[in-house]
């Protein structure tokens, strides 16, 4: 979609106050990376499952195949593990 004159501001302002503070609250870049790390896992539908059914309990490889219905090697692979 190609921007028209009026999805630019035609005066560049900010609020000082607003801005300042909100500088202050943002994350350090370790926790940004962290928390990326932890959507890229979620992006994942079979991975987001996988921690579901973790998040009840300690479960093996077995049981989340099972659980899944997915291959022992599916869940064994899938890098989150």
């Amino acid at each position: 979609m190609a921007k028209t004159q009026h999805d630019v501001c035609e005066l560049f302002c900010y609020n000082k106050k607003k801005i300042g503070t909100l500088k202050k609250s943002m994350l350090a870049a370790e926790k940004i990376t962290a928390l990326t790390d932890i959507f890229k896992v979620l992006s994942d539908a079979t991975r987001t499952k996988i921690l579901f059914a973790l998040s009840k309990g300690e479960l093996c490889v077995c049981d989340i195949a099972h659980v899944l219905d997915l291959s022992i090697s599916a869940v064994s692979h899938d890098n989150v593990l």
